[in-house]
């Protein structure tokens, strides 16, 4: 390797004083118990500057996959800095920027094909970054959220393109230099339940200064194609090394927050903040205090109840300690915590954790944990991943095959677990800094990515049923009975609903969800509040514990005017009450108009299908009396619309024979 990469020595350990000890315990014998057996083998990669060449290093900082093409595979974004380093031909040397898009093209003979697509990242400083993806325009593809030094950008996929917005949002700092992997502080959730994609945004500054965690209302379309987000005001503490995530932690039908200060400094907490009508209030507090690590919520049990894994070195005021370890909840606010791993202390020869992930990675449909540190062997200590395979019982064990995983230290790095062969388990990308071979303490940086082996097979789960959705007024219920699955029990499947706004596309029916639990938890309905009028399509699929997606069920309902269901009147128009209603074989209504005009008069279900046209044509200023046939109908709810002169009056009737 070129001996001018970067020769600064990884964070030292959680435990300083323990490295005074390594000479001592560089005889000892490192032995695995035998468990539960996981195989991955490597993928060579047909872009060859993600890896080290002897002039080149390429740093990532984050890394997240998504399906933005729609054809069904995942392709990944990838966020960091391309070093060039001096060498006689070019004395100077640079580092480029790079927001890379690697398009998923399966197999190329002995390699697989992550094509690089560039994303336009003009003065986009990309050291230190965080990648969220969310559809926040509800136009039925993922866009992405990117922070980076200084910026907070949003970018709109536009058929497979990610075109670079002017939405005007707060400045952006991720002061994680400290932790090997990509803390995932951005995330997007519908915190308000009103339809479309909020963003919580940690690491925020002005004129230098740190900010409370916000969240940032989605109000709809700017300008020249912006988008705009307001400050929703919670009252959220500051976080510079954040880690969030988003569940139901209640099963009340809202979005409960996960919240963590990872930090080095004193500051670190982790906490959950339940989401009262959209309003955040803290709910548990000091459930760890991590100073570096990562923490997730899961279900681990199959239980129902959400549990929460964190990972890392945990202050104990006066003294610390390196743990992963699961709080089992018990739905009502207690948790029961168990210690998965340790340094020293276990079985294993850890010396400090880094990060940590759960998924079914071995297909047998409970939740596994990816665990990430540094490893003690004789003489040196390395970067080791080691996948921890639920046993049941609350018990863990390590797989006997272990994972590379960067070194600890500043050179950046970033993880994630997703199908990349689509074969139904999750495969293993990781990024980050290796020592160099016989280096002399030097670092380069590695790309590598692993197909998961595992022997069982995992189906995906069956679509959910009975979708149906329920108007009343500008908000709508949204429900569906429970899909089954192969492996994962059906009370721990999760369900991914997308909603797709009046003016918004549709979903590629092959299109692949994100690799994470589904957006509204195990719950079985969603109500959304507060809808623009208009007509919206909606689906949810059943995703299980390795984020395998099952065929989707889907409908659209149709959210009237303004005036709302049961408004008889508008400006220059009115419409009475049906009669009879219930109604039988017919109904009539009189209509109003104070000029003549062309008129539509129809009927629409429940979920906001036309059903009957009773009027569509021109009619004289005056009273018409209009019949609405119920005969080819079925019993049920339905609404009858008049519209003239760009306004909408508003009946309900219901038929009944």
């Amino acid at each position: 390797m070129n001996p001018t990469h970067p020769t600064s020595a990884p964070r030292a350990p959680s435990f300083p004083e323990l490295l005074g000890i390594l000479a001592a315990m560089a005889a000892m014998a490192v032995t695995t118990p035998a468990h539960a057996q996981l195989g991955f083998t490597e993928f060579a990669l047909t872009d060859t500057s993600l890896n080290s060449s002897p002039s080149t290093d390429f740093w990532i900082a984050s890394a997240a996959p998504a399906d933005i093409d729609g054809d069904g595979d995942l392709d990944l974004l990838i966020a960091g800095y391309y070093v060039i380093y001096p060498t006689e031909e070019n004395p100077d040397g640079w580092v480029d920027h790079r927001l890379t898009l690697y398009r998923n093209d399966g197999p190329a003979g002995a390699e697989w094909a992550l094509v690089p697509v560039d994303v336009e990242a003009e003065g986009v400083a990309l050291t230190s970054a965080d990648l969220a993806w969310g559809d926040y325009d509800a136009d039925g593809d993922p866009d992405v959220a990117v922070g980076a030094s200084g910026q907070l950008l949003i970018y709109r996929n536009d058929g497979g393109t990610l075109v670079r917005t002017g939405t005007e949002l707060p400045a952006y700092v991720e002061d994680s230099d400290f932790t090997t992997m990509d803390l995932h502080s951005l995330t997007w959730a519908d915190v308000d339940n009103d339809g479309d994609l909020d963003l919580l945004v940690p690491s925020a500054v002005s004129d230098f200064d740190r900010l409370p965690v916000m969240t940032l209302r989605n109000d709809g379309p700017g300008t020249a194609g912006a988008w705009t987000f307001t400050d929703a005001g919670a009252a959220l503490p500051i976080a510079a090394n954040a880690v969030s995530a988003w569940a139901d932690m209640e099963g009340d039908g809202d979005l409960d927050l996960l919240l963590g200060n990872i930090s080095p400094y004193g500051d670190n907490f982790l906490e959950t903040w339940r989401n009262d009508a959209g309003t955040l209030v803290r709910a548990d507090i000091d459930l760890a205090f991590i100073r570096y690590g990562t923490a997730d919520w899961g279900d681990a049990d199959d239980d129902g109840n959400l549990d929460v894994v964190y990972g890392g070195n945990i202050d104990l005021v006066d003294a610390g300690e390196t743990v992963v370890r699961i709080l089992y909840g018990d739905g009502s606010g207690g948790y029961t915590p168990v210690d998965v791993a340790r340094d020293f202390g276990g079985a294993e020869p850890w010396l400090d954790f880094s990060a940590v992930s759960w998924a079914d990675y071995d297909s047998d449909g409970d939740v596994d944990l990816l665990v990430c540190g540094l490893w003690l062997l004789p003489g040196e200590i390395e970067g080791r991943a080691m996948v921890y395979v639920n046993q049941g019982g609350r018990s863990f064990a390590a797989a006997s095959q272990p994972l590379p995983a960067p070194i600890a230290g500043n050179a950046g790095g970033a993880f994630t677990w997703f199908d990349v062969d689509g074969d139904g388990d999750l495969d293993y990308f990781v990024a980050g800094g290796y020592y160099v071979p016989d280096g002399q303490g030097l670092i380069e940086a590695r790309t590598q990515l692993f197909r998961n082996d595992a022997i069982a097979t995992n189906a995906a789960p069956g679509m959910p049923g009975g979708p149906a959705a329920e108007v009343s007024g500008l908000d709508a219920r949204l429900s569906w009975t429970a899909a089954s699955d192969d492996r994962t029990p059906q009370a721990a499947l999760t369900y991914q609903l997308e909603v797709v706004g009046p003016s918004g596309g549709g979903w590629a029916s092959s299109s692949r969800p994100l690799p994470q639990p589904g957006n509204v938890s195990g719950n079985l309905s969603w109500m959304l509040k507060g809808l623009e009028p208009g007509t919206y399509a909606w689906s949810v699929r059943a995703l299980d514990h390795a984020f395998n997606g099952g065929p989707t069920a889907a409908g659209a309902f149709t959210i009237l005017s303004t005036t709302g269901v049961g408004a008889g009147a508008a400006p220059g128009l009115a419409l009475s009450a049906p009669r009879p209603n219930p109604m039988g074989s017919e109904a009539h209504f009189t209509l109003t108009l104070d000029r003549p005009g062309s008129v539509e008069v129809a009927a629409y279900d429940v979920r906001g299908r036309r059903v009957a046209v009773i009027h569509d044509g021109p009619l004289d200023a005056g009273v018409h009396v209009l019949g609405m046939p119920g005969r080819a109908l079925s019993n049920g709810t339905y609404f009858v619309h008049a519209t003239a002169h760009g306004r909408t009056a508003v009946r309900r009737v219901t038929l009944l024979r």
